[in-house]
């Protein structure tokens, strides 16, 4: 498998959670009878609280990721294992805000600021130095913006020039969030016979979401599992361990380390099998700051007299 090859606008992340359920098969999986139901709502649950139910922590955590208004963290994307030197390093800093709360799409518009710095193997050969590659992309309400400083190119990005710009960096970072209720937990939910939007989520004021999004193709099977405790960044993380076997036989083990103060994920670590061996892509995030005011000029960025301003061109398929 080309693990580079699947990276679509979501960026890495997003696309090997969307492997898990990008193929057809024959028949949808067993329900596990020992499955909990989640019940009851976010109010009353204390910060810190442990939540034994993996299936109700997905949900508690889609809520209040859904009734956030900001966030902004520092996040390294990288490959370890047989992906160490295949695929693209990010480092950048994300800050994002909007004006009311609700799911892409059925809330308040996104603002999102990532500066960063990408590293691909790709661009190395023979004796040639591993170079960082800058960047700056901004999505405001009228207008998103890619700035490449090695380039002096300031460049503006149409919808479908987006997969491209998200492929140059920022995609890696933050692809996972816009993706994070279709990919994650509308399947995981789902398949146990439940629907967010009838617990949790649909107490946050996305009631009926559910209806419009992608149901996960049969022929998988998924089993979730709580797999212990974690410290990130100084904050305690309860981490969720999801088993995917697909209809092919081929399995995807994928951890989600969410934090028990506001329930935002802190690593999602994804362990996938090639002609290389075992890899993991892995995403961490730092200083992780909720619903609180953004850095000064966090949308602001300078046009020099001497570069380029244009178009981005959308990569050809």
């Amino acid at each position: 498998m080309n693990i580079r090859s699947t990276i679509p606008a979501v960026g890495l992340f997003g696309a090997i959670v969307a492997l898990t359920w990008a193929q057809e098969g024959a028949k949808p999986a067993e329900t596990p009878a020992a499955a909990a139901t989640p019940g009851g709502t976010t109010a009353g649950l204390e910060a810190g609280q442990a939540i034994a139910d993996p299936y109700r922590l997905v949900a508690v955590a889609d809520a209040l990721m859904a009734a956030n208004r900001s966030v902004q963290f520092e996040a390294r994307a990288e490959g370890v294992g047989a992906l160490g030197g295949t695929i693209p390093t990010v480092v950048a800093r994300v800050a994002m805000d909007r004006d009311e709360p609700g799911w892409f799409g059925q809330g308040g518009v996104w603002r999102v600021s990532v500066r960063g710095r990408l590293s691909d193997p790709a661009e190395a050969s023979g004796e040639s130095a591993l170079r960082e590659r800058p960047f700056e992309f901004y999505r405001m309400v009228d207008e998103d913006v890619l700035i490449l400083p090695d380039r002096k190119e300031v460049l503006s990005v149409s919808n479908l020039a987006l997969p491209t710009a998200m492929d140059l960096g920022p995609g890696y970072v933050v692809g996972w969030i816009q993706e994070w209720r279709r990919l994650v937990v509308l399947p995981m939910l789902e398949q146990q016979g439940r629907a967010a939007d009838r617990t949790e989520a649909g107490k946050a004021g996305t009631k009926g979401a559910a209806a419009d999004q992608p149901r996960p193709k049969p022929g998988s099977s998924l089993a979730l599992s709580l797999d212990g405790v974690r410290q990130i960044d100084g904050v305690t993380c309860d981490v969720i361990k999801a088993e995917t076997t697909l209809a092919d036989g081929s399995a995807y083990t994928t951890w989600w380390s969410i934090a028990r103060t506001d329930r935002f994920p802190r690593r999602l670590e994804v362990r996938v099998f090639s002609e290389r061996g075992e890899g993991f892509a892995v995403l961490s995030l730092g200083r992780v700051q909720v619903n609180a005011p953004l850095e000064s000029g966090a949308y602001s960025w300078s046009l020099p007299a001497d570069w380029r301003v244009g178009e981005l061109e959308p990569k050809q398929k």
